[in-house]
């Protein structure tokens, strides 16, 4: 990114580990991207990110949620967490991996709306 950080406080630490990263490695890497562009000096600083925030969702339970609605609860967790933001770098495109046009076309099938 360009940018030079020199000191990670060790509360921003504790508060990387003890989130449990549900979005695996994409989306640690999203929010590390975002927070060295946001960080305003070399110390880094989260950007936007409160586990508190992050723990009100809950992964599918075990009961026998069809596919469909499994795939529908998903994709609105992250449409929340990008803010309804698509396209683009942090866009829940990037985040689920798959282009823009097929996200907007599984959100029309599964009835997902702003």
């Amino acid at each position: 990114m360009g940018k030079k950080i020199d000191k990670i406080p060790t509360k921003v630490m504790e508060q990387l580990k003890a989130y449990d990263w549900p979005g695996n490695i994409r989306e640690l890497r999203n929010v590390v991207e975002r927070s060295l562009i946001t960080s305003p000096s070399s110390t880094f600083q989260l950007a936007d990110f409160s586990i508190e925030r992050h723990k009100s969702f809950s992964p599918p339970s075990n009961q026998m949620d069809s596919l469909d609605e499994i795939q529908q609860q998903h994709i609105l967790h992250i449409l929340n967490e990008t803010g309804w933001k698509i396209n683009g770098v942090g866009g829940a495109a990037e985040i689920l991996q798959m282009k823009p046009s097929t996200l907007r076309n599984r959100m029309k099938k599964l009835g997902i709306k702003r």
